[in-house]
């Protein structure tokens, strides 16, 4: 590091020990991410086209509105839904009347993250396995009613709705299994809220 460069230095009075006159390892990063991203972006058209001719479908156009869209040929259904109940005691979900044990019961809010780990383990097999899907944060304007939209709507709750948003955080693991009619929620000792 020159001491032009530990002019800079916003880390206190120490020098930093490696004596080298190397490019920091941030400036090569930086240079390594650029050209990265030069790269990525000529080569996107190629990707494209190469991935729509592997999978068989066209490709969904991009775009923004307020509908889900599937390629030609292609069908949705809910497996789980927040506030589904996991285990056998767990009670219906009612919007207006959520508890903290209930929710701890149930499938979680938010999913962001969704993994599957095929059954038996090890088989590889695609039709029975664990779905471990991550609850990462919640919208109290969404989940309760009559708090507002915004980031405003957390300051409008209490402490039950607090500790709902607490227990629909962490992960669901459940059981699934793909049948003739689609998929389906097995019950079983999987079944798991983190």
């Amino acid at each position: 590091m020159s001491d032009a460069e530990f002019a800079e230095w916003p880390y206190g009075d120490d020098r930093p020990s490696n004596p080298s006159t190397e490019p920091s390892i941030a400036a090569v990063l930086s240079r390594r991410a650029l050209l990265a991203g030069l790269l990525a972006t000529a080569a996107l058209p190629l990707v494209q086209r190469a991935a729509a001719a592997g999978t068989g479908f066209a490709p969904v156009p991009s775009g923004l509105d307020d509908r889900d869209h599937l390629a030609a040929g292609h069908s949705r259904r809910v497996l789980l839904r927040w506030g589904d109940p996991l285990f056998a005691d767990g009670a219906p979900f009612a919007v207006g009347d959520q508890t903290a044990a209930g929710q701890a019961r149930s499938f979680g809010y938010n999913c962001d993250y969704i993994c599957f780990f095929p059954l038996p383990p090890g088989s590889g097999g695609s039709d029975h396995g664990l779905l471990v899907v991550n609850h990462e944060y919640s919208i109290p304007g969404l989940m309760f009613p009559g708090v507002g939209p915004g980031r405003e709507a957390a300051t409008r709750i209490g402490r039950r709705e607090a500790e709902v948003e607490m227990a629909a955080l962490g992960a669901s693991v459940v059981e699934v299994r793909r049948g003739p009619g689609g998929w389906t929620v097995v019950p079983g000792p999987y079944t798991r809220r983190i």
